[in-house]
């Protein structure tokens, strides 16, 4: 499943060396398990993403949720500013600065679903596959255009509801498909920016299949990985 090995080769000895590549790709793609597939994600999210880091959090939803807030709960001649705070073994917090403390944690609701979009899954809440597993099922499905196509069900969410994670071949999350009841509900893609040699999500953008006046674009700008 998870092999870009491709042969054109039409001699004897090719169709040797065809027939014992086609064994060990049935091998391996019968033998592969869900802490392997785990493990695999893991060790290129590590590498790829710093130890922490922030940037602004901004999108129509976000905008949205801020005007709400009253003006007296924001701080004078400042303006609220969402910001989202990145921890390897934390995971994901956003925060409203430049308000009461009351709203500052206004956002947090979308911390859970930032999760569940796939980025850096294996990190923070979920950093081992013993705290993973306990939450998801994970599996290999068949390689597609050059993607890595892994499937999550959610244990919490009901039968037929699951998502597919679209990995290029380094293993970085480019597109995510979001299933209920095993109808296609929503599409996120994802862009990525290279600071340090790390490469970090710059924007997501999420679209719902039977609602489009719905979909979104979340934007992260303003980086530091201090």
């Amino acid at each position: 499943m998870l092999s870009l090995i491709s042969l054109k080769k039409t001699s004897f000895i090719s169709f040797i060396s065809f027939i014992g590549i086609l064994l060990l790709r049935l091998s391996f793609a019968a033998s592969i398990e869900s802490p392997e597939i785990y493990h695999v994600i893991q060790t290129q999210q590590k590498a790829s993403t710093p130890n922490h880091f922030s940037a602004t959090l901004n999108s129509e939803l976000i905008q949205a949720q801020i005007r709400r807030i009253p003006k007296k709960s924001i701080q004078f001649d400042k303006k609220p500013t969402a910001v989202l705070y990145f921890n390897r073994s934390e995971g994901f917090h956003i925060k409203i600065l430049n308000v009461d403390e009351y709203y500052s944690e206004a956002l947090s609701l979308y911390e859970e679903t930032l999760t569940q979009t796939g980025l850096y899954i294996t990190l923070g809440e979920y950093d081992s596959y013993e705290k993973f597993s306990k939450r998801f099922d994970i599996s290999s499905e068949e390689s597609e255009g050059g993607n890595h196509i892994v499937k999550v069900v959610d244990k919490e969410e009901l039968p037929g509801n699951y998502a597919q994670f679209y990995f290029n071949k380094d293993w970085v999350l480019n597109k995510s498909f979001y299933f209920e009841n095993k109808k296609l509900v929503s599409t996120t893609n994802y862009s990525y920016i290279s600071i340090d040699g790390y490469s970090i999500v710059s924007k997501i953008d999420v679209e719902f299949t039977n609602s489009p006046g719905n979909n979104t674009s979340m934007i992260l700008r303003d980086f530091s990985l201090k």
